[in-house]
């Protein structure tokens, strides 16, 4: 079964939003398994957001910001930066639930990345 590659792309995007073809590293940020018995409760999707716990992430350069947040029905969130090797900061690419609903275990304590987010891609490895 193959897995599905989380990729972060720094790219300079010019001011209409598009991404531009120059510059900018990509960062694997995660590796998630296809198949339900293989990651269990480490990844979870809701919404078109992956919730992925600290086994399937492949980078150490998520750092919470000092600014929380409050969802109505998710409670209490902190927004995670991301510093590349180099030194490039994408802010507010994800957050983490801090104070979760405990109706939701899945989302406890696991970074969250918007699946639609222009920086971001997803790649199938093998």
């Amino acid at each position: 079964m193959s897995n599905l590659i989380l990729i972060h792309n720094y790219n300079k995007r010019p001011p209409d939003g598009t991404a531009s073809e120059a510059g900018g590293a990509a960062v694997e940020l995660a590796t998630l398994s296809r198949s339900p018995e293989g990651n269990g409760w480490t990844t979870a999707t809701e919404a078109g957001v992956w919730y992925i716990h600290r086994r399937c992430l492949r980078t150490t350069g998520f750092q919470h910001s000092v600014v929380p947040g409050l969802c109505v029905y998710k409670v209490v969130y902190l927004w995670m930066h991301h510093r590349s090797a180099d030194g490039a900061i994408s802010k507010a690419l994800g957050w983490r639930y801090v104070l979760p609903n405990p109706l939701l275990p899945f989302i406890a304590f696991r970074v969250a990345l918007p699946g639609p987010h222009p920086d971001l891609q997803i790649l199938e490895d093998g």
